[in-house]
């Protein structure tokens, strides 16, 4: 008979797959993710195991994590919710004429009334239907399987559950298709693989790291950037703020490379692996300085994959008006290093911010004094928030904030194909 395991979001099982854990749950945990726990039989998911009164206890083995953490990690990956729309309306529109041209064919006359049922029902329905649909089947504890009882449910609701192997909504790819289904539930939901019946089965090791294993063959995102102290920064900023999302990412290590940090030197970086075809996600970040500003708008002139998205630090209020040495001046595109969004509480001293020096060259270029004690002062402040993380909302984070969002929207409006 085998073992199965399930996705279950928001208490309802969205698919089941016999023996092994499917390869795209890396899109939504985390190895932290990992619970152990005891509990009883009978605490199962009724939907998936029924009501039988069992009150032996067994272990259970299960990643859980919750709806807005699971949404977050399937949007950097490019699974946003404008893109869900898209695909369902291209995925829909693909079935309507495979079934139109089923009508073609003399000897299915049979089947005629079956389809054109579909093709009406899939003509009248559109995302936030389907959505509907979703939470209909989830708070009705309406079986995703087949079977011969009758509910009084919706016929996209019973369409939905006609497959009997996954809700039957209309899409390209499974992480389409968990980004709608996580759509209809509270950003508190609880979301869980439960991979008891498998570890019991002795597929999987009580001990083995099973997202781990997945992730190995899931390429993260490479992050580039113009020198190592960027790079430190921000992955270090990333596991603080948002631990959920750190897995998901490679951060080059300039340390590891000898590779020389400026912009010119990633600029080549980024030619060179389009240039060998590298086909796993980058994501490239300049300055947003003299020297960054100038790289960067020289690489968008290129045709750049869609697997590739060149960013420059986004610009900040702060620097609207900034000090330099004689003035106060507008230095986005001029003095915006990493140093610039490490927060006010480093960029201050006795309550005055540190200056800017201005460069006497052609493009217009400026640093903040003292980089190295700022830096080594930001470090600090990570350490003891990372000690205790109560401390996080004691200090600011408005610009470092900014620029992680920019790295997490980076695939949000680039089509996954």
């Amino acid at each position: 008979m085998g073992s199965y395991t399930e996705l279950i979001i928001d208490g309802y099982p969205v698919y089941s797959s016999k023996s092994y854990v499917s390869s795209d749950i890396g899109y939504i945990f985390c190895e932290s993710d990992k619970k152990t726990f005891k509990r009883r039989r009978d605490e199962r998911n009724k939907i998936t195991w029924g009501t039988a009164c069992d009150a032996d206890i067994e272990i259970a083995y299960e990643y859980q994590t919750t709806a807005q953490i699971a949404i977050d990690r399937l949007e950097i990956l490019g699974y946003s919710l404008t893109k869900s729309k898209l695909d369902f309306i291209e995925s829909k529109n693909k079935r309507i004429q495979e079934l139109t041209s089923f009508l073609d064919f003399p000897d299915t006359h049979l089947m005629n009334k079956f389809y054109t049922d579909e093709i009406e029902l899939l003509q009248s329905s559109n995302f936030e239907d389907f959505i509907n649909a979703f939470i209909e089947l989830r708070t009705n504890d309406i079986p995703y399987y087949k079977t011969d009882k009758h509910y009084n449910i919706s016929k996209l609701a019973s369409y939905l559950i006609d497959d009997g192997w996954f809700l039957n909504f209309p899409c390209s790819d499974f992480g389409f298709y968990y980004r709608a289904f996580l759509e209809s539930c509270d950003k508190n939901a609880l979301v869980i693989q439960d991979i008891t019946e498998i570890v019991n089965a002795g597929y999987y090791a009580p001990e083995e790291e099973v997202i781990n294993s997945l992730m190995e063959n899931q390429e993260r995102i490479t992050i580039l950037t113009e020198g190592t102290s960027d790079i430190n920064i921000i992955s270090k900023s990333i596991q603080l703020l948002y631990p959920h999302l750190i897995d998901y990412y490679n951060f080059k290590d300039f340390k590891i490379a000898k590779a020389q940090g400026n912009a010119h030197q990633l600029f080549l970086d980024i030619k060179n692996l389009i240039a060998i075809n590298h086909k796993a996600k980058v994501i490239a970040l300049f300055d947003n300085d003299g020297e960054g500003v100038t790289q960067y708008n020289q690489l968008k002139k290129i045709n750049i994959p869609k697997n590739f998205v060149i960013l420059k630090y986004p610009d900040i209020e702060l620097l609207k008006s900034y000090p330099t040495n004689n003035t106060f001046e507008n230095l986005n595109g001029i003095a915006g290093s990493i140093e610039m969004y490490l927060g006010k509480d480093i960029l201050q001293e006795n309550e005055e911010y540190i200056a800017v020096e201005l460069a006497n060259q052609t493009i217009p270029q400026g640093a903040i004094k003292y980089k190295d004690k700022l830096q080594k002062k930001y470090f600090k402040k990570i350490k003891k928030c990372k000690n205790d993380i109560s401390f996080i909302d004691s200090y600011d984070w408005s610009e470092m904030k900014l620029l992680l969002n920019t790295i997490f929207d980076a695939f949000k409006d680039i089509r996954n194909d």
